[in-house]
């Protein structure tokens, strides 16, 4: 019998808990509703995590590019503050060289937890690369 996998397949945003453990977000359009979808899904992730456990994070923005900046911004804030303790991470990011500019590779990196979060971001072609950047040393 196959095991039972989360999915969420919202308006702007689908979710899959993939069998290697990692959490893979398709951002399908750069809203604000794509954002506010992964934030209940990413809180609904920490609430039920191990203790000690690294969550490994595939965000997907190859076809949607990057939600409002301004919006990320506030929402990360908001789940930073709201689990102050959220178990260790690694966060690669699939995008389109047009969708993810250096500055906002930066900027997404700056508001990560110092040594405990860590972001990698990898060309559109790079699933594989990063699929294996995330499974490795976890």
């Amino acid at each position: 019998m196959a095991q039972e996998r989360p999915t969420f397949i919202g308006k702007d945003c689908i979710y899959t808990q993939l069998d290697n453990g990692i959490h893979d977000f398709i951002f399908i359009r750069a809203t604000r509703q794509a954002h506010d979808e992964w934030f209940e899904q990413t809180a609904r992730i920490f609430e039920q995590a191990a203790p000690g456990k690294t969550l490994l994070f595939m965000i997907d923005l190859r076809d949607s590019g990057l939600p409002p900046l301004g919006y990320v911004v506030k929402n990360v804030r908001q789940i930073q503050a709201r689990y102050p303790q959220h178990p260790p991470t690694r966060s690669a990011f699939l995008y389109s060289p047009a969708a993810l500019r250096p500055f906002v590779r930066v900027f997404i990196t700056w508001l990560t937890t110092p040594g405990k979060d860590k972001v990698r971001f990898f060309d559109a072609s790079e699933f594989g690369k990063a699929t294996a950047w995330l499974l490795a040393n976890r």
